[in-house]
């Protein structure tokens, strides 16, 4: 399919791009590590997310860094700490900053115009030691980097980009979709994004259980989609995929499959008469 070239072409980060963040993950890593000797606390940062297991789409790059405590650090001092160092890499760097809130407060950051959430979270190096929901990050991290060949992260790409074209990119619980995390596993998994579409066709919600290898545990998931998460197997990585949107990329996966296009593609593109054929007659595929 020629039209898969110009597509990854698009998603694909120029060396432009690829300098630009560069400068400024070393600028942030620096700064943060300078700040930390300053006020003498223990604690190692580390950047994580699609820009450091480089699956990052043009035109969206953002920085993840993560500022790890000890295990023996307590929530209250983690939380402190880890904003006041946020707060002084801010104003070391001059940018504007914002409050936000995941399972405990981070900042958001712009630093030469690229985003950057600095989190606060604990080092871990197994899921027995997860104190916190985001503590998972550091281990989701290194999985992808020693299980997704290089050659499959254009993959990713284009299954970030199908899934954005259908509204359905991100585990929010205003889009309730598929986790750039999710994207990277089901490659893995299937082993391109032709594949993936291929397993997404014949998917039947409330009977999908997917893993890497693991078993899947004793106790019953409720997800319409179920994906075991391969560094925590008690964890559905898919929780936050609801049925409806689940509905939208099995109808979109067979209606490429039948007819593939490069209107896929684009974000405003939606198949809509296969999703409402799909979710009129959701029972006769259950």
């Amino acid at each position: 399919m020629d039209f898969f070239k110009r597509i990854l072409a698009e998603v694909t980060p120029s060396r432009k791009e690829y300098l630009a963040m560069g400068r400024v993950a070393a600028k942030i890593l620096v700064t943060v590590h300078n700040v930390l000797d300053e006020l003498q606390i223990n604690a190692k940062p580390e950047i994580h997310g699609s820009y450091s297991k480089d699956t990052w789409l043009s035109g969206e790059g953002d920085i993840d860094l993560f500022i790890l405590f000890p295990l023996e650090t307590s929530l209250r001092k983690l939380q402190e700490q880890g904003l006041f160092v946020a707060e002084k890499v801010a104003a070391k760097l001059k940018c504007r900053v914002k409050r936000r809130y995941a399972s405990h407060p981070y900042l958001e950051l712009y630093v030469d115009k690229i985003k950057v959430d600095i989190v606060p979270g604990y080092y871990v190096k197994s899921n027995s030691e997860v104190k916190t929901p985001v503590d998972r990050t550091r281990l989701h991290t290194l999985y992808v980097l020693r299980n997704l060949r290089k050659e499959r992260r254009g993959h990713v790409r284009l299954l970030k980009k199908f899934l954005k074209s259908l509204r359905i990119y991100g585990a929010e619980i205003r889009i309730q979709g598929f986790s750039g995390y999710l994207t990277e596993l089901l490659i893995i998994k299937y082993g391109s994004f032709l594949n993936t579409l291929k397993a997404m066709s014949e998917w039947k919600p409330y009977n999908i259980f997917i893993s890497l290898g693991e078993a899947i545990p004793q106790r019953r998931f409720s997800e319409p989609l179920v994906f075991i998460d391969p560094v925590d197997p008690r964890r559905n990585v898919a929780a936050a995929v609801s049925e409806e949107n689940l509905w939208k990329v099995i109808a979109a996966a067979r209606a490429f499959i039948e007819n593939p296009r490069e209107c896929f593609f684009k974000v405003k593109h939606v198949a809509k008469e296969e999703t409402t054929t799909l979710l009129r007659n959701r029972e006769a595929y259950l």
